[in-house]
């Protein structure tokens, strides 16, 4: 923590005209005392960061300068003599608002913590003033396997879209510094050991009972209330929310902006661990994916709270592999890899009926994922875990009537799951290079001992793909 008694820096002191000594001092005090004047500019803050931060010295804060230099007169203003001097307040408060050491959320571990939406403001405008010692970058240091949280390297990354998040983030700050909100969000992180993962080429599970909807318009964000949202995840929660990246994943952080706190306190991602976080407040609108993000306003959340005052809504954390090589995700090891990781993201472990995930392209893009794959994987993943799948194809018509297609052919084949895990390792074997679906159609097809044809086989309508139908 920034107040710890062993976070100090070295200053050179002056004995005699003979003698000189080095003497350790609080880093906290320094940073109060820099803090605590008034700041008129971005090139006053940055001036006061590097005063106790010297490791940020080689990044130049151009984005945060280039944000207030776009920002109209009036917002500038307002922000430097109401809205900044409430988030040092805020910052400082640190000591009283948090109490106790925050656990770390390890490696191989299955535990909680919930903090209040105050508390988690209290840590990130921390972050925003790059107080936290040793968190500037990852990678590096005793933190090598943690995220990096002070917000230094997003000040000095390119680009429009790098704007557009710190705009994000001035939204967070102008809200809860006028109106602290009061609830609690609750981060956990999940680790299942390989001997309680399910065998996939023996689970004998058919899909006949799995709702699927599929739609290629909207966003998993906007129309997946109720409902668990997955999160496209770096193996270090967050991704390059702090830097230059934006897409699904950094652009998630940024429109709940509570989330990027979590990159405090989670070591990187192990092959069977995911994050589930629930709570967290939505405070904006967007509009565009990585160069063409853009802010469009402030968002009003209305999801009601449970009674330990969280708002009904949960995102589930899981990454993917990233193939460069795209031929390793058809291998045995990664098909069970990749339906390991959404196994855990998908389980269930409260009573009742589990509600239905919400997702899209998961792992595919820039990871070089197969999206007729990966989308086939958490089908799977989602008919073992009792859950209802809403895929966003985010405009992508053929996947739509794609995957429709593959989900009937399935059901009707009374097809097992251990059986498809089977067909799908069968067609690594055959070099991976024709159509998928098209492979296990024909798999299964001949596999039949009376076969299908073109009139037992026929594509679901447009009016077949809803809830309950």
């Amino acid at each position: 923590m920034p107040f710890d008694p062993h976070n100090v820096y070295k200053t050179n002191s002056t004995l005699n005209f003979l003698a000189r000594y080095v003497t350790d001092s609080s880093r906290w005090e320094l940073i109060q005392k820099s803090l605590w004047r008034e700041h008129s500019s971005s090139k006053n803050l940055e001036h006061a960061i590097l005063t106790y931060n010297q490791d940020i010295k080689h990044q130049r804060f151009k984005s945060l300068h280039a944000f207030f230099e776009k920002l109209d007169e009036n917002e500038s203003k307002s922000f430097f003599n109401q809205t900044l001097p409430a988030m040092i307040e805020l910052a400082l408060q640190l000591p009283e608002i948090i109490k106790s050491t925050i656990p770390l959320l390890k490696q191989g571990q299955n535990q909680s913590i919930s903090l209040s939406q105050k508390q988690i403001a209290c840590l990130l405008a921390n972050a925003f003033l790059c107080t936290f010692p040793h968190r500037n970058e990852y990678r590096r240091g005793e933190y090598r396997s943690y995220p990096s949280i002070n917000f230094g390297e997003l000040y000095a990354a390119d680009g429009d879209q790098t704007i557009e998040k710190i705009r994000c983030i001035y939204n967070y700050f102008r809200r809860v510094c006028s109106q602290m909100p009061t609830g609690v969000v609750t981060f956990t992180r999940r680790s299942i050991p390989d001997e309680e993962l399910p065998q996939w080429d023996q689970i004998e599970k058919t899909f006949s009972g799995t709702q699927l909807h599929v739609t290629n318009d909207g966003k998993i964000e906007n129309d997946g209330k109720g409902l668990l949202q997955v999160d496209f995840v770096n193996k270090f929660v967050g991704g390059g929310t702090l830097g230059r990246g934006c897409v699904q994943e950094e652009i998630l952080f940024v429109i709940y902006p509570e989330l990027i706190c979590s990159r405090l306190f989670t070591e990187r991602f192990g092959n069977n661990e995911c994050m589930i976080i629930v709570g967290c407040e939505r405070f904006n609108n967007y509009e565009g994916y990585a160069s063409t993000f853009k802010w469009t306003g402030d968002c009003n959340d209305e999801t009601p709270l449970d009674l330990c005052r969280r708002r009904k809504s949960a995102i589930v954390a899981i990454d993917a592999e990233n193939f460069s090589n795209k031929a390793q995700q058809y291998q045995k090891d990664m098909l069970k890899c990749e339906l390991n990781k959404a196994f855990i993201g998908f389980k269930y472990d409260m009573s009742g009926r589990a509600p239905g995930v919400t997702t899209g392209k998961w792992g595919c893009d820039i990871f070089g994922g197969d999206k007729h794959l990966k989308s086939l994987l958490q089908l799977m993943a989602c008919c073992i875990t009792d859950r209802p799948l809403v895929y966003y194809t985010f405009g992508d018509d053929q996947l739509r009537s794609d995957l429709l297609r593959i989900h009937e052919f399935l059901v009707m084949q009374g097809v097992q799951i251990g059986e498809l895990f089977t067909c799908l390792c069968h067609y690594n074997e055959n070099g991976g290079e024709a159509d998928l679906y098209q492979f296990i159609i024909e798999y299964f097809t001949t596999r039949s001992e009376s076969g299908i044809n073109d009139q037992s086989f026929i594509p679901p309508s447009e009016d077949c793909d809803d809830f309950g139908e």
